[in-house]
């Protein structure tokens, strides 16, 4: 259970911060008018929430006829993710800039980074350490709180069970 708990948590919270905020930042970069960025994010927003909502609909059923054991888990999970990693490669591959840059209108040369450098720099952001310093505070806090309703269900049992 704790496995699954970290693995959601880790996933939902790091994993859609990272897709999610480079999607966004991209939008201003894809157009200068407001009204189609907001119509790019309302798209976006739409079609995360139907296929969250198509994915937990047809979880079980599909479960169920793959033979309803843990290796139909495995391979329905498994296709989710191929969906999933198809849809994002897709979104970053066709997703193109087309407002220039002040850097490249000014005529200033662009400072190039290598991908080692650029890892380092990804690690060393002060913000990204901020950012886990509140996820594994509300992770700890979940933590607790599952702990508390947990054995205050417990006390409540035992108190329904001595009278």
């Amino acid at each position: 259970m704790i496995y699954a708990f970290v693995t959601y948590n880790l996933f939902t919270s790091i994993m859609f911060t990272i897709t999610g905020i480079a999607r966004s930042s991209l939008l201003a970069l894809m157009t200068q008018d407001f009204r189609e960025r907001g119509s790019m994010a309302s798209f976006g927003m739409f079609f995360g929430l139907a296929g969250t909502i198509l994915g937990c609909s047809l979880t079980f059923p599909l479960i169920f006829k793959l033979g309803g054991d843990i290796r139909a888990w495995r391979i329905l999970f498994g296709i989710y993710g191929v969906i999933v990693t198809a849809g994002l490669l897709a979104g970053f591959f066709m997703s193109k800039e087309y407002v220039t840059s002040v850097e490249a209108t000014s005529g200033e040369e662009v400072q190039k980074i290598s991908f080692k450098e650029g890892i380092k720099l990804f690690f060393t952001n002060k913000y990204l350490h901020l950012l886990q310093q509140y996820l594994l505070t509300l992770l700890l806090r979940s933590i607790l709180v599952h702990r508390l309703i947990s054995i205050s269900i417990q006390w409540g049992m035992k108190c329904l069970q001595q009278h």
